[in-house]
């Protein structure tokens, strides 16, 4: 079974790494504010220091922060996600980020051969909490022609 790091567990990202672990799924969770964290880890998700220490330990990573500054540093700061990720990684953003940002860290991803998808969402807290959530995907695999 894949293993799963969510990064970032407000709302939505709380909701994301609780349907997982209902499924069984090895679900390990960061959050810049580790106190949130307390619900999710009762349930039996796994505590990480970083989100690069996500991204070594998992092979699907979710990113769910609130905008671009957080998810900037998240994902490209000395213990981000790409410092990390594997080449086997499936990497997604489900922040809400700019255009502008989106291109350029899908850029990212695409120089170092990641598998990476932008997936906005809409549903609220009660689509998260119950797993309904609309998942809009863009992205291309690393497999994928151009």
């Amino acid at each position: 079974m894949k293993t799963i790091a969510v990064i970032g567990t407000g709302i939505m990202g709380s909701g994301i790494a609780s349907n997982f672990l209902k499924q069984g799924f090895r679900v390990y969770v960061w959050n810049r504010d580790s106190q949130k964290l307390g619900s999710l880890i009762a349930q039996g998700a796994v505590a990480l220091d970083t989100p690069r220490q996500g991204a070594d330990l998992a092979e699907i990573i979710f990113e769910v922060t609130a905008n671009d500054e957080s998810s900037r540093s998240v994902w490209t700061s000395e213990d981000g996600i790409l410092s990390g990720a594997k080449a086997d990684s499936i990497l997604i953003s489900c922040a809400t980020i700019s255009v502008e940002w989106v291109d350029e860290l899908s850029k990212l991803c695409r120089d170092k051969n990641y598998t990476f998808f932008d997936m906005p969402m809409t549903g609220g807290r009660v689509g998260a909490e119950s797993g309904n959530l609309v998942l809009l995907v863009g992205g291309m695999s690393k497999s994928s022609k151009r």
